[in-house]
């Protein structure tokens, strides 16, 4: 009798697990699944057993779409005018920007300037505060590396000078006390 016990114990348990699984997969094959979710699955079925499904984008195709659609967007244009900025291409202790201005080079040639007005700053030389001024540089294209025009201070100005306007030959610039200044792209000085 002693050895009845395991082998009944071993038929209850082999019985209870068929039975669980047997009413797992009965209960899987009752659940209810949405009409949408159920056309969905039978086509991806009908795909898997057909083998006519879509191949999988090969990487040259990917990379063939991303050139056409890079080469779709438009291509962005740098803006000429009077734009907010508060630094430039030199060290920040020796011209403070309050503003800049960029656009074609009134020479016609293709090139760019870049015109940070700005001061007062120390004059390392003398030690003392110059009057504010107009730091210029020029690039043969927006993205090509700046050449240093020059420093052109205003004599009369009073603290900082900011640019208000620009029409690609003459800029108008005010200093801290309202007083206002036309320079010349062309000829590189105060008129």
């Amino acid at each position: 009798m002693n050895r009845l016990i395991p082998v009944a114990a071993g038929l209850a348990l082999a019985l209870g697990v068929g039975f669980s699984v047997a009413s797992h997969a009965a209960g899987a094959a009752n659940s209810t699944v949405s009409p949408e979710k159920q056309s969905i699955l039978d086509e991806q079925q009908a795909l898997m057993s057909s083998g006519s499904g879509k191949a999988k984008p090969s990487m040259e195709a990917g990379l063939k779409e991303t050139q056409i659609l890079a080469s779709a967007q438009p291509e962005t244009k740098l803006q000429a005018g009077v734009f907010e900025i508060h630094a430039g291409p030199f060290p920040r202790g020796t011209f403070d920007v309050s503003n800049a201005w960029r656009g074609p080079s009134p020479a016609g040639d293709g090139s760019w300037l870049f015109v940070y007005a700005g001061g007062p700053r120390q004059d390392p030389s003398q030690d003392k505060a110059v009057s504010g001024g107009l730091r210029i540089f020029r690039a043969a294209t927006p993205d090509d590396e700046f050449v240093d025009v020059g420093e052109f201070d205003t004599p009369d100005a009073v603290g900082d000078l900011t640019l208000t306007g620009g029409d690609g030959k003459l800029l108008t610039v005010v200093d801290s006390s309202g007083h206002k200044f036309t320079f010349d792209l062309a000829s590189d000085r105060y008129v």
